[in-house]
């Protein structure tokens, strides 16, 4: 048999075997929906990477909430398709804390990591967006007793703290981000405190406040509360 052939037929072995071994470990195919359930989903994650997530209600939400830990490998994928394609973001994602905080699982608890984990070292795009995320990922993990992400929670608060002591950021375009939000305090410091209460098991609870709250009539309206009630 010539030389050449064997060498094609070696070099053909190892790339069937790369092919397979990546399809084998790193290859999860996607969990079955029914349409109606595949319909939530879509509606969720194209609006995240459309950045259009204002149009999402919390019934749409809630339809994704549904369906459990199913939904959640179609949640990461948008986050990473997003994430290549808006590397900063305009636009909060309170709407996608608070479905993967409602489902609750430990998976989707990483998600909600995987957005702070993203969001750390970027000092472009909207810095909004980013404190923003911090705030209401962070009351999430509180509310969901994720004592394990403490570490993660702690470089996000390092981070933060680098933010509001940087010259990169104009002190007015600081001052005019608390005043946006009513804040008396920096978001740091809502960040020190909700990391307190993470490593001491505190403030466990109904998932609440998070892309929408609780009005004093009792109707729902879009909002964000970072507070832990």
């Amino acid at each position: 048999m010539p030389k050449a052939i064997i060498i094609l037929i070696v070099i053909l072995g190892v790339a069937a075997l790369f092919v397979g071994g990546y399809f084998l470990f790193f290859h999860h195919p996607m969990p079955e929906l029914s349409s109606d359930e595949q319909a939530a989903v879509d509606l969720l994650c194209t609006s995240y990477i459309d950045q259009t997530l204002t149009q999402v209600t919390e019934k749409d939400v809630e339809r994704v909430v549904a369906i459990g830990d199913r939904a959640v490998p179609y949640l990461v994928e948008a986050i990473k398709k997003d994430e290549l394609l808006h590397p900063y973001r305009k636009e909060d994602s309170a709407e996608v804390i608070s479905c993967l905080a409602r489902i609750g699982t430990p998976e989707a608890t990483d998600a909600i990591c995987l957005l702070l984990e993203q969001d750390l070292g970027k000092r472009e795009g909207s810095m909004y967006a980013i404190v923003m995320d911090r705030l209401t990922a962070a009351k999430a993990l509180v509310l969901l007793g994720a004592e394990d992400k403490a570490p993660l929670l702690e470089k996000v608060l390092d981070d933060q703290k680098e933010i509001e002591n940087s010259s990169e950021i104009e002190a007015g375009e600081f001052a005019g981000l608390i005043l946006k939000n009513e804040l008396d305090e920096n978001p740091s410091e809502r960040l020190e405190d909700a990391l307190d209460m993470l490593r001491t098991g505190e403030g466990q609870g109904p998932i609440d406040g998070l892309a929408w709250v609780t009005m004093p009539d009792g109707t729902r309206t879009k909002g964000s509360s970072d507070r832990i009630n």
